[in-house]
């Protein structure tokens, strides 16, 4: 069967799955994988000769280091992103099911102008074994509801409504690799991390409510190391300027008040005409 020169992408779909609670780059590292497994012999699948992709070929294929490929592949399987069949081959539901779909369809188009050949009005996507299209588009709002109520494991997935911060709401694999990627000098992520919970279990009004928990929360711990490093700039003591006691500052006053005072001769002086001297 020739290979398609697309596949179908739902936007809708894709900001309310678990995916959109990963970092941009574990996004996209998983819509590169999807390019790969469009184009791999067995559709939707990243296998070669029955046997999973070497990481190294997928992440050459994702044009991204090893490294970085693993790091990102594990905040997608953290967030159940990813499938895994027993053998360890990673593939994509939606695009084995849309496949699947696809040659069932292709397929019932041939056995149709086999049994119908020469008959008008004929309809060859029409439901097989005599059910009724009503019958056929009811059975799409069942499973689309019965996916939309599916729990989500991101803490901070977006939604369609501002909402308040998920109760609760730990730091996991992928805000880890964020805190050690983005802000290695934060000092006490944890303490940082459950002032931020704390400021917004307690707020309340529309301030408490957001879209993406996960952009806020960064936003929190960015401010968190900015007041740090305010607070160390503040208190840093001078290296040139040494610490003076009570008496070093008496004894500094009494100086420059001696010096400010006048001297009786000079003042004997300033009282003398022009041209007297004594």
């Amino acid at each position: 069967m020739a290979k398609l020169p697309s596949f179908p992408f739902y936007p809708g779909d894709w900001l309310r799955n678990d995916v959109a609670g990963c970092s941009l780059e574990a996004q996209g590292l998983w819509l590169r994988m999807m390019m790969v497994m469009h184009d791999a012999p067995i559709y939707g699948e990243l296998s070669m000769n029955g046997e999973p992709m070497p990481d190294e070929f997928i992440a050459q294929k994702c044009g991204i280091s090893r490294r970085i490929y693993r790091n990102n592949l594990k905040c997608l399987e953290t967030f159940s992103v990813i499938n895994r069949k027993e053998n360890g081959v990673i593939y994509s539901g939606r695009m084995v099911r849309d496949e699947n779909k696809r040659q069932q369809n292709a397929k019932r188009q041939r056995d149709f102008y086999e049994n119908h050949k020469g008959e008008p009005n004929a309809k060859p996507n029409a439901p097989p074994n005599g059910a009724s299209s009503s019958s056929s588009s009811s059975s799409v709002p069942k499973e689309k509801k019965k996916k939309e109520e599916r729990p989500s494991t991101a803490p901070f997935n977006l939604s369609a409504h501002p909402a308040r911060i998920p109760d609760p709401f730990p730091i996991n694999a992928e805000m880890s690799i964020w805190l050690a990627e983005e802000l290695p000098g934060l000092e006490n992520p944890k303490d940082a991390h459950a002032s931020f919970v704390e400021h917004f279990t307690n707020k309340t009004g529309a301030k408490a409510l957001k879209i993406n928990w996960l952009l806020t929360w960064q936003k929190g711990m960015r401010n968190a190391k900015k007041w740090q490093d305010e607070d160390k700039e503040k208190y840093k003591p001078n290296g040139h300027q040494k610490l003076r006691s009570v008496e070093d500052i008496d004894r500094e006053q009494a100086e420059h008040a001696a010096a400010a005072k006048p001297n009786a001769a000079d003042f004997v002086r300033g009282m003398q005409r022009p041209g007297q001297t004594n």
